[in-house]
């Protein structure tokens, strides 16, 4: 199971249905969105610890993140939540 699925659930439901309806072109621009949110909490410190902490936003505190793995401040997941918000995420996120 992947791990998005906790904070993009719907976001996968939404694809799936796309290409059940023979939509390939829309399910494909929903997943390049999906790629852009691993991509972008990768960035940010590796996504394992990253999006467990992301967690947090979403609702969901599942403490932090046990080394090697990164945990960002509240002020840094807020400014990560913007920048994803903006892609087109936030209609998307499990909350």
């Amino acid at each position: 199971m992947g791990s998005t699925y906790n904070h993009l659930a719907p976001l996968y439901l939404k694809i799936r249905s796309l290409f059940n309806e023979g939509n390939a072109a829309a399910a494909e621009d929903l997943q390049e969105k999906a790629v852009q949110f691993v991509k972008r909490l990768d960035s940010k410190g590796g996504f394992n610890g990253v999006a467990k902490g992301f967690m947090k936003i979403l609702g969901v505190d599942c403490g932090p993140s046990r080394f090697p793995h990164t945990t960002l401040s509240d002020t840094e997941y807020s400014q990560i939540k913007k920048e994803l918000d903006s892609i087109g995420l936030k209609e998307f996120f499990c909350v």
